[in-house]
């Protein structure tokens, strides 16, 4: 597989898995506004982007308080990732997507669920 066939699958994949949790798993407490399946591919665009480039800055300074917790704040990560493209798309208005997330625990939750279903997916891949 070329690279961008498997950064396309990834995006692809990662916007399934932000559809199912919208729709089913968080359906009162998490929802993507917009139109169509673009905004779930929208926000996983920037999820992977954020991953590459915010990620392992958070990653180090988090390192104490990772050590600290024996690696439970590393569940924390996503969630934080997804708080900055909610902060994102909300302020600076990236087409017509926005997030809308009811508390912080929604956020780790919704992180968890992206980790495991990411997790899964890079297990077949």
């Amino acid at each position: 597989m070329g690279f961008l066939f498997r950064l396309v699958f990834h995006i692809l994949i990662s916007a399934a898995i932000l559809w199912v949790i919208d729709m089913y798993i968080f359906s009162d407490s998490f929802a993507i506004t917009g139109e169509g399946f673009g905004k779930y591919a929208l926000v996983a665009f920037l999820f992977g982007i954020l991953n590459i480039t915010v990620k392992p800055i958070l990653k180090l300074f988090l390192l104490p308080v990772q050590i600290i917790t024996l690696g439970l704040v590393g569940l924390l990560v996503n969630g934080i990732l997804l708080a900055i493209i909610a902060f994102l798309l909300n302020s600076v208005g990236i087409g017509d997507t926005t997030i809308f997330v009811e508390s912080w625990i929604t956020y780790i939750w919704v992180g968890i669920v992206i980790s495991l279903a990411n997790m899964v997916v890079h297990w077949f891949t």
